[in-house]
């Protein structure tokens, strides 16, 4: 029987959660805990919708990046160009792959993190706003790999349709993604890269924190010396 829970235990450790993303919008874009932002916005634009059940017409986006350093990921901000109405207060899936130290197909990568999430309503989502996905869950990046995060809508509906703002290709690993059978066959776009500011906290390298800690150590030490320095005798 611990057997079984401990076999149980380590498969949902590992197994990618389904949490709840926090969405919001905001006119500027953001400023702090940038990791990689690609922010060249040319007046392009590629549609993230699903207005229809087959086709281009239901189309996930998402893009790539490559992680410079061991990271926490955990925000996700596009910059949008035009929202039809269908969009507000739809509900959504963001995902999270990882494909290695080479770039090759979503499908053939690791999915790393899922969470759902719910747009904002009419008062709160329009066109120029960026729109930011708060990870409910910060999802751990390994230096050296390339990791894509892709944006889904859950049902289709007349007029569900989000252009997000693009500019020039900024190099092989800045492609954006799309697919058109949701989450299971994916297309590498190469003309465009996504208007995106990928967020969160650089790791610190294990011998910083190993300085860190015997800096404190050292310091608690020398505190503690003083203290008897300064005590009277008995």
């Amino acid at each position: 029987m611990k057997k079984q829970l401990l076999i149980l235990g380590t498969f949902l450790a590992l197994a990618p959660r389904s949490d709840a993303a926090v969405i919001t919008t905001n006119p500027s874009a953001p400023s702090e805990k940038i990791l990689k932002s690609y922010s060249d916005d040319s007046g392009s634009k590629l549609n993230w919708n699903a207005t229809a059940a087959s086709g281009s017409s239901w189309r996930d986006a998402g893009q790539m990046f490559l992680a410079t350093d061991d990271v926490s990921l955990e925000a996700i901000t596009f910059r949008i160009t035009s929202v039809s109405a269908g969009a507000f207060g739809a509900s959504v899936t963001i995902k999270v792959f990882e494909t290695g130290d080479t770039i090759t197909a979503l499908q053939n990568g690791t999915l790393r993190s899922t969470e759902g999430g719910t747009l904002p309503d009419a008062s709160g989502l329009a066109a120029d706003d960026y729109i930011t996905f708060t990870l409910d869950t910060p999802v751990a990046l390994t230096q050296g790999k390339y990791y894509t995060v892709m944006l889904h809508f859950d049902s289709v509906a007349a007029n569900r349709q989000i252009g997000l703002s693009s500019g020039a290709n900024q190099g092989a690993a800045a492609n954006y993604w799309t697919s058109q059978t949701p989450f299971s066959s994916y297309a590498k776009g190469s003309n465009l890269t996504l208007t995106t500011y990928f967020q969160g906290t650089v790791v610190p390298e294990p011998s910083s924190v190993a300085a860190l800690v015997c800096g404190g150590l050292v310091a608690l030490a020398l505190h503690g010396t003083r203290r008897r320095k300064r005590s009277p005798m008995a």
